[in-house]
């Protein structure tokens, strides 16, 4: 199958002829509101706790389907603009928490750049422009900025990062800031 397929999977077919028509009734395509971004974030849990139960289809089935199907379907740009919405939405909770602060400074003190010359507030002030940036490379997929946050019924439990590789960008991003 190439890479950019052009024809779906009845499985993938099934999930999103499923789901579609409750995305529809959002309207997402017209002025979202908070009410609006609860609503998909609602309706994302209830299509996620589907797909765990689900023998047919998996996260990375979804996640396929949102970065390589090329063809021009208006169902799966619907998709694709659904979780974009509910990942950005998160992400904004997530900067807006009061769990956002606390954890860029211990997050500073994690990454440890060793040079006393170095002020707090600007490499904090630089750090959460860092995970900022992180969190967004995540929009555009199905769970999104789950490896960093953790929600539980639609609440921030936590934030923390622990993929080595996201420690790693964070330390150059910030080495390049402070050239």
């Amino acid at each position: 199958m190439d890479a950019k397929f052009n024809k779906l999977k009845k499985e993938y077919k099934d999930f999103i002829k499923n789901n579609i028509s409750h995305i529809k009734k959002l309207d997402i395509n017209n002025n979202i509101t908070k009410e609006k971004c609860i609503a998909i974030n609602r309706l994302y849990n209830r299509i996620y706790k589907s797909i765990e139960k689900s023998e047919q289809i998996n996260i990375n089935d979804i996640n396929h389907i949102l970065a390589d199907y090329s063809k021009d379907d208006s169902d799966i740009d619907l998709f694709k603009q659904f979780i974009k919405i509910k990942n950005l939405y998160l992400i904004k909770r997530i900067v807006r928490s009061s769990n956002w602060d606390p954890f860029i400074s211990k997050l500073n003190k994690q990454i440890d750049l060793n040079n006393p010359n170095l002020n707090s507030k600007k490499t904090d002030y630089l750090l959460s422009k860092g995970v900022y940036r992180l969190l967004l490379e995540s929009v555009e997929q199905f769970r999104g900025c789950w490896e960093i946050a953790d929600f539980t019924n639609d609440k921030l439990k936590k934030i923390e990062i622990v993929e080595p590789d996201h420690f790693e960008f964070l330390k150059k991003y910030l080495k390049s800031k402070l050239i």
